[in-house]
């Protein structure tokens, strides 16, 4: 009895030593991605046609969100006007992390590929946040149907394989460099710690101003 006593609280101390090693070494890669600076090849894939802004401007923001998340809708109409304002001087990419509490999240970013296949992926970005409190499978093809997309094409496109290995490499990349919520955005290859629109703003105004 004591001898399987002991079994079990060596068990339960070598498990212990296990998640302490495994939260060690997660917090060690995480803190290493914050202090990298990502290529522009790697944080905006070429195979990726949806930017806004100057392409070719030497400022770039990339964003990885998630169309239910309340925060990433709160930053969405903030992203348009600050690009809007300084379209000629920046690179704006939004990329797909949809969170796997959000039901409606990855279904979401599938319908936003879809339509951008028929040219209207913004349309449907801006519809998507302007109801993140309010998602439903209803309420996506009700959008598909308001944008006059074609809704044949579009079902048919939303759930094939190349918009979901889209969706699919723009997670794995997201976790490649350390992204554990949304929104998060990278300014000229570094990790933003913003906690408010109003520091993105400022953030990214330094950047173009060369500050």
């Amino acid at each position: 009895m004591i001898a399987t006593e002991k079994k079990i609280i060596l068990g339960v101390i070598m498990s212990t030593i296990a998640l302490i090693i495994g939260a060690v070494a997660l917090f060690a890669f995480q803190s290493n991605q914050e202090k990298r600076t990502f290529t522009r090849e790697e944080l905006m894939p070429s195979a990726r046609q949806h930017i806004l802004g100057n392409a070719s401007a030497s400022a770039y923001l990339v964003e990885f969100s998630d169309f239910q998340c309340p925060a990433c809708a709160a930053y969405a109409p903030v992203v348009k006007q600050l690009v809007e304002t300084h379209k000629e001087k920046i690179a704006f990419m939004y990329r797909h992390f949809p969170l796997p509490q959000h039901t409606f999240a990855e279904q979401a970013a599938m319908a936003a590929e879809a339509a951008g296949k028929q040219g209207k992926f913004w349309d449907m970005h801006d519809a998507l946040f302007a109801n993140a409190n309010n998602l439903s499978e209803n309420k996506i093809n009700e959008f598909a149907k308001q944008l006059s997309l074609n809704e044949e094409q579009f079902n048919k496109e939303k759930n094939n394989q190349e918009i979901q290995a889209i969706i699919e490499e723009d997670k794995k990349d997201g976790r490649s460099f350390g992204i554990t919520s949304t929104p998060t955005f990278f300014l000229n290859g570094k990790k933003l710690k913003v906690t408010s629109p109003n520091q993105l703003i400022q953030e990214v105004t330094r950047a173009i101003n060369g500050e």
